[in-house]
């Protein structure tokens, strides 16, 4: 990571918000990249990458060494969408499981 990645990051620490959005624009192609790979579809992959920046901006000062900041933010962005995958993979489980629950009924009625 450059220095100037470094002394943005401290800027935003400091409360600079306008200094976010430099590391947005200069992230945003990435994590969208890495987001629509995952998820395969792009109006999520969209709504996820803006998911992701903002838990970057809620949890920078979670983060422990500015030098690894864009290992860091890729990390967000690949576990936001593998949550995303699995929260999906749950509901369509609950859905399926509604589903033959209401065709059991069905038949037992029959």
């Amino acid at each position: 990571m450059k220095l100037e990645d470094m002394d943005v990051i401290a800027a935003v620490l400091a409360g600079d918000k306008d200094c976010f959005e430099w590391l947005i624009r200069k992230y945003q192609s990435k994590v969208y990249t890495l987001v629509y790979r995952l998820v395969r579809d792009r109006e999520t992959a969209l709504d996820l990458s803006q998911e992701v920046f903002l838990k970057i901006y809620q949890k920078l000062s979670d983060l422990k060494d500015p030098g690894k900041a864009s290992s860091w933010i890729m990390q967000v962005a690949h576990n936001t969408a593998l949550d995303w995958l699995k929260k999906r993979k749950v509901d369509s489980f609950a859905a399926d499981f509604e589903d033959q629950q209401t065709q059991q009924k069905i038949f037992q009625h029959l």
